[in-house]
């Protein structure tokens, strides 16, 4: 039986120094979240990157300023037959960088 993680969500995502903070809740039982990132809300969405479970945010660095960048958030869990299986990803959620 396979059971999959809860659908993750993007809490929110926020200018920083260096690029963006992405940041999301917590999700149940999750052992790892993927961070997905597209320049169109339903556009074709790259890993950008990943953290453990403990680890609610991620920090995108190096993007171009004026540019409006959308970010997804899946959630991972190992289930009984030591299978990754991942949630359905959160809903987008983007921002422009500030010139």
């Amino acid at each position: 039986v396979s059971v999959y993680p809860a659908k993750a969500s993007v809490k929110s995502v926020t200018n920083a120094k260096k690029g963006l903070t992405v940041t999301w809740k917590k999700v149940t039982n999750a052992t790892r979240y993927y961070v997905y990132r597209s320049t169109s809300k339903n556009g074709t969405y790259k890993l950008v990157g990943k953290t453990g479970a403990t680890k609610l945010s991620y920090m995108n660095k190096k993007l171009k300023k004026g540019t409006t960048y959308y970010y997804k958030v899946v959630a991972s869990t190992v289930n009984d037959g030591g299978k990754t299986v991942k949630s359905v990803a959160s809903h987008a959620k983007g921002i422009k960088i500030r010139k």
